[in-house]
């Protein structure tokens, strides 16, 4: 599933207001099982060794993560237990499927996200963060993506661009974090509840904890 078009909300001007946004309380196929005494005993480091740009993130146990076939430049993490709500039935998995693009991330960011008319930013109720990951330069935007007619309601998603001064990450597709069973247009311009983004904070931990890495400092995969 590929990137629907969202609003974006990215203007040079204002790089350096979104960064007091709100702060977040608490917040191939690769199986890396060795945990430091620094991690919570439920959560584990994940490497994606992607070519010239490995990266490792600290996420629940239970995961995997790999390259993508075909494609070193892209990787993945995948979590088959995480669930949001959706129509009281509907449960989906947590994915977070990124690509390195070689380039400084203060310079490529702006470009692989790029604005779109205000408008567009309080219909689908955007949020940014700038200062989720404090080892690189990041911008995280949350935002809704409305459902079709035969299941109302929108999906609250995540999408992120982060990096130095040399390698940039981009989500290739939106992170699921929630659900609200009204329609964007009845909520267009409000703040919408926590119940509707229960993921945010656990993807945002995620996030946060993600660095590059080089080969061989990297936890050694177990089969």
């Amino acid at each position: 599933m590929s990137h629907a078009p969202i609003a974006r909300l990215l203007i040079a001007g204002l790089w350096s207001m979104l960064g007091t946004s709100q702060a977040f309380s608490q917040i191939a196929n690769t199986r890396n099982d060795e945990v430091t005494p620094a991690l919570a005993m439920e959560k584990r480091r994940y490497l994606i060794p992607m070519k010239g740009c490995a990266v490792e993130m600290v996420a629940r146990k239970g995961g995997r993560s790999g390259v993508n076939s075909g494609s070193p430049d892209a990787g993945f993490y995948v979590d088959g237990n995480y669930y949001y709500l959706s129509n009281d039935k509907d449960q989906k998995e947590l994915l977070i499927d990124i690509k390195c693009v070689k380039g400084s991330a203060s310079e490529l960011c702006p470009k692989l996200m790029p604005p779109e008319p205000e408008g567009n930013v309080r219909y689908y109720s955007i949020k940014v963060i700038n200062d989720v990951n404090s080892r690189y330069f990041n911008y995280v935007e949350i935002s809704s993506y409305p459902l079709n007619s035969g299941d109302p309601g929108q999906v609250r998603r995540v999408s992120f661009c982060m990096g130095d001064g040399s390698r940039t990450l981009l989500s290739r597709e939106s992170i699921y974090v929630g659900y609200d069973p009204r329609d964007v247009s009845d909520t267009a311009g409000q703040i919408l509840p926590p119940t509707s983004e229960a993921g945010l904070p656990e993807v945002i931990e995620i996030l946060r904890s993600i660095r590059f890495v080089s080969q061989i400092e990297s936890p050694t995969p177990k089969s």
